[in-house]
């Protein structure tokens, strides 16, 4: 069997629940990276932030009510109004254990549509 500790990426680049939109933004465009974990002070991680979040934001930087009739719309809105990580962010995240097989890692990963898919500590949780 063989495990996503095994296939991952090592060198993760992360930021803080209080980085800024435009922390992220250069953050991303100077890793060359689409995804970024959102971790708090222990390590744990607590959302994940992509380029399709920051485009929502792009998109309506004034959102305070446009989206509050739709589904999902509430969510929506604070992302847009978003100036934080914290506030960006997708969450929970979906990560798994590196401990975990790779092939339930694609079927997590089908699940819950997403492409990126953080790795913690099977003992730690971070």
């Amino acid at each position: 069997m063989h495990t996503v500790k095994g296939v991952m990426t090592t060198e993760v680049v992360t930021v803080g629940a209080k980085a800024s939109f435009k922390d992220i933004v250069e953050r991303m465009h100077r890793q060359h990276v689409s995804t970024l974990p959102v971790v708090g002070p222990a390590g744990q991680v607590l959302g994940v932030v992509s380029k399709s979040d920051l485009l929502l934001k792009s998109a309506h930087p004034d959102a305070e009510e446009e989206f509050h009739l739709t589904p999902g719309g509430r969510r929506r809105q604070r992302k847009a109004s978003g100036t934080i990580a914290s506030e960006l962010m997708t969450s929970p995240a979906i990560t798994v254990p590196d401990t975990a097989a790779v092939d339930d890692a694609l079927r997590v990963m089908r699940r819950h549509g997403v492409s990126r898919l953080p790795v913690v500590d099977a003992s730690t949780g971070c």
